[in-house]
């Protein structure tokens, strides 16, 4: 089982309720889920305008989930929603940092890159010394 969170941002030119209201499907696929927890800041003012607004309501969900098809048909759901902004899934068990400490691909790739720049290092011609 994956942790998952959400992130959406709804048109602030919406009422709270209203907010609410026009992204209750989307919520309603989450609220069963196993560890589901909701956050939500309303009129809260973007850091650069999103489709010529300054200010949204954020809702951040937090869930585990198995089945990742409810992932694809929020995907669908939130597309079409004209008054999401902006929306974002993240996978919070993936690390996906460049040292990332559970992906043996990453390692793999890291560990190639040190060993070539090691016989780099010691193949590389000597600096010329002198005349300047």
């Amino acid at each position: 089982m994956s942790k998952y969170e959400i992130m959406i941002v709804v048109d602030g030119r919406l009422s709270e309720p209203d907010a609410r209201l026009n992204i209750s499907n989307l919520i309603s696929l989450f609220e069963t889920l196993p560890n589901y927890e909701e956050k939500v800041i309303f009129k809260d003012n973007l850091a650069y305008p999103i489709k010529k607004t300054k200010v949204g309501h954020r809702f951040i969900l937090n869930f585990d989930l198995e089945d990742v098809s409810v992932l694809a048909e929020f995907n669908r759901l939130a597309l079409l929603n004209k008054h999401i902004l902006r929306h974002l899934v993240i996978n919070e068990s993936k690390d996906r940092s460049f040292r990332a400490k559970n992906n043996l691909k990453k390692i793999r790739d890291y560990e190639i890159r040190q060993e070539k720049y090691r016989i780099w290092l010691e193949n590389k011609p000597p600096k010329p010394v002198g005349n300047s």
